[in-house]
């Protein structure tokens, strides 16, 4: 494992060691369910090929979150309400691993669902 961290850099040096790691990983140096290196506990790699990965070009600009909403704005009781709901629905499911392709119901979704407009072949 070649992990090269430039302290003079403008990149922290957990986006250079990620950007590395999936670099190796992508490349084959560690197949499918390899152990990674490390000092504590044990990581093992998911990749697989097959499973695709997405990648933004190194001049991407960063992802800014919006501002979160003022309290009052967002009834906690409205909040409680809706989370008890789903978890009595869903309940262990909430748990399971989603798929790397995202899921089904998702990715079926039809246009006009979905906030995508069919003319737009910008992707």
């Amino acid at each position: 494992m070649r992990c090269e961290i430039d302290k003079k850099g403008n990149q922290p040096a957990y986006l250079q060691l990620y950007r590395q790691l999936r670099e190796d990983i992508v490349a084959g140096a560690y197949p499918y369910r390899a152990k990674l290196p490390s000092k504590r506990s044990g990581y093992f790699v998911t990749y697989r090929e097959s499973d695709g990965f997405a990648v933004l070009p190194e001049s991407a600009p960063p992802v800014l979150l919006p501002p979160r909403a003022p309290e009052n704005e967002f009834p906690f009781s409205v909040f409680a309400k809706t989370m008890r709901r789903v978890l009595s629905r869903y309940g262990e499911r909430l748990l399971v691993k989603s798929p790397n392709n995202g899921l089904p119901e998702l990715r079926d979704l039809p246009l006009e669902l979905s906030g995508e407009d069919e003319d737009d072949d910008t992707l």
